[in-house]
């Protein structure tokens, strides 16, 4: 059976976990013979896809992308087909079995007004027309239940974990490592990882490290800062920050090598996936203790109940005592081998097969 994917989300998103996802699928995918890719007219700004070097697209209908976005998929398939779409889309076609990945529902727990409402009933439409379903998590699958009890009735819900890419490892010699990363050879430096939007708690981040003793420094990796984090960071960690903007997989593996810590307050994650790669490199995690860390990292993560400052100052501060850190690093690596892109390419691709 012909399997179509929906690329849609390289238009959406310039980076961020969905985007990896789908990318490290989808490479995946290339190789196969039975495979199309649907994708909007246009040109992408998503740092991943130029990557992927994935076959000629078949293109939809010409329609600005904000409409698009919303509409069942404009372009006629040969059926019978596989449709899977990467952000939230189906197929009205009789013939067409239509998949969809559910990453979280950060809309629904931390949204607003008109956008909460509208992302609320496109996943919603999206959910009641698929036949099958992929959560990324246990955690995403709670919430996909909660949100839309009386809508996944009868559907088939599988739970396939993200993967991590084999970018990450541990370095052999870390004397080698960029020389714009000097600075992390010398000070101690926590590293932040990602969006910095409210649930992340960047600022809660930022004053965790304010309280540590004076050698401590911040690393930061993500977008550009905003002016209100710049009066942050200058206020509370006034030459004690470096912002390292996006990264390649490559200098964030050798972040991860070279930080003292990976520190994680976010209050909701629908999977997590610095997690992962922070254990492929020897790098501890300290996070805030939520569901979804409990599922990811088990015991390899120190989790601290809550946003708690003293809690996780005294963490960081207790990574070095005794034999814990190297115990938690050992736990971390083990724990990293229990996810691959390759196992969820494998997973998805047999569940397409219901």
């Amino acid at each position: 059976m012909e399997k179509y994917f929906d690329n849609i989300l390289f238009y959406l998103q310039r980076s961020g976990g969905g985007s990896v996802h789908w990318g490290e699928l989808m490479k995946r995918f290339n190789l196969e013979n039975t495979v199309n890719f649907i994708e909007p007219n246009g040109e992408t700004s998503n740092i991943l896809k130029p990557l992927l070097n994935l076959k000629a697209p078949l293109k939809e209908k010409n329609i600005p992308l904000s409409i698009l976005r919303y509409l069942p998929l404009t372009l006629k398939i040969k059926q019978p087909a596989i449709f899977h779409s990467s952000y939230y889309r189906f197929s009205g076609q009789k013939g067409v079995i239509n998949f969809i990945t559910v990453h979280d529902f950060i809309y629904e727990r931390f949204g607003s007004g008109l956008s909460k409402k509208v992302h609320h009933y496109q996943k919603g439409l999206a959910v009641k027309n698929s036949k099958n379903i992929i959560c990324v998590s246990n955690t995403t699958k709670s919430d996909l239940l909660r949100y839309f009890p009386h809508l996944v009735e009868k559907k088939e819900i599988e739970v396939i974990h993200n993967g991590v890419s084999d970018d990450f490892f541990v370095l052999s010699d870390i004397s080698e490592t960029n020389v714009k990363f000097e600075a992390l050879k010398k000070d101690p430096y926590i590293l932040f990882v990602g969006h910095r939007t409210s649930y992340k708690n960047f600022d809660f981040a930022v004053k965790v490290i304010a309280s540590l003793p004076g050698n401590y420094k911040m690393a930061i990796v993500g977008n550009a800062l905003s002016d209100s984090e710049l009066r942050l960071l200058d206020r509370d960690l006034n030459g004690r920050y470096i912002h390292f903007g996006n990264t390649t997989n490559m200098e964030l593996n050798e972040l991860y090598n070279l930080s003292e810590c990976l520190i994680y307050p976010s209050s909701y994650e629908g999977f997590g996936i610095p997690l992962i790669e922070a254990f492929k490199c020897n790098c501890p995690v300290i996070a805030q203790d939520i569901p979804i860390v409990q599922e990811i990292a088990g015991e390899a993560a120190y989790l601290v109940n809550g946003l708690n400052i003293d809690g996780f100052r005294d963490e960081i501060l207790n990574l070095n005592k005794g034999n814990l850190r190297k115990q938690k690093i050992e736990l971390g690596l083990e724990r990293s081998k229990q996810f691959s892109w390759d196992k969820c390419y494998k997973q998805t691709k047999d569940f397409y097969k219901i």
